[in-house]
C-alpha cells in the first residue's frame, strides 16, 4: 500500500485520496503527509519491525500513520476504538507498541489502558490529550517530504521486479519519471 499510495501521488495527484471529517486530502498532499510521518517516526528512534498501535477514528491521520509505517517496515497494529477496556488493555499488551497513536476522542480509554511506559501521540483537541502526549501535527511538524531510506529500498525492489517483468516502454512516462527522481 505505501507504494501504491506513493505511485497514485504521481498519477492522480490533485484526486481526492480520502474525505472524513476535516475535508478532502488528494492523494498529492496525503504522500507529503505520509512522508512527514515517516521522518517523524524515525525521529524518536522507531526502527523497521518495531510495533505501533492506532487508536483511531477513520480518517487521514489513521491513513498517513499506517502507511508510514509501511513505508519503514513497522508493524502498525489498529485498534478497536469500540473495545472495552479490558479487551484493549490486552490488545495493547499483546501489541508491544513503542508508541500509540490515538484520537483525543479516545483519552479516557487510553488512560485506563495504556502502559505508562508507551509513549503517547496525540491526534485531535489537545486540550483533551492526556498530561504528557506530545501533538501529532507538532510531531510531524516540518519534517521532511522526501521518501524515507526504507521506503527508497522498497521502491528499489519494486523497480527491479518492474524492469524484470514488463519491456521498457510499457510503463507510463510519470512512474518511470518518478522512479528516476528517486534515484538521483
Amino acid at each position: 500500500m505505501g507504494i501504491l499510495s506513493a505511485m497514485n501521488a504521481i498519477t492522480v495527484g490533485a484526486k481526492p485520496a480520502i474525505h472524513d471529517r476535516n475535508g478532502t486530502i488528494t492523494w498529492g498532499s496525503l504522500d507529503v503527509r505520509v512522508n512527514r510521518v515517516a521522518h517523524a517516526m524515525e525521529s524518536i528512534g522507531l526502527n523497521p519491525g518495531d510495533h505501533v498501535a492506532l487508536l483511531l477514528r477513520n480518517g487521514r491521520e489513521c491513513a498517513e500513520v499506517a502507511l508510514a509505517a509501511q513505508r519503514l517496515g513497522l508493524v502498525a497494529c489498529p485498534l478497536n476504538t469500540w473495545a472495552k477496556p479490558k479487551e484493549l488493555e490486552a490488545t495493547i499488551r499483546n501489541a508491544r507498541p513503542l508508541v500509540l497513536f490515538y484520537d483525543t476522542a479516545h483519552a479516557e480509554a487510553v488512560a485506563r489502558c495504556a502502559p505508562p511506559s508507551v509513549p503517547l501521540v496525540a491526534v485531535g483537541d489537545m486540550d483533551n490529550a492526556l498530561d504528557g502526549s506530545v501533538s501529532y501535527e507538532e510531531l510531524i511538524g516540518e519534517h521532511g517530504t522526501h521518501p524515507p531510506g526504507p521506503f527508497v529500498r522498497q521502491l528499489v525492489q519494486a523497480r527491479n521486479f518492474l524492469e524484470l517483468r514488463f519491456p521498457p516502454n510499457h510503463l507510463s512516462d510519470e512512474i518511470t519519471d518518478w522512479l528516476d527522481e528517486v534515484w538521483s
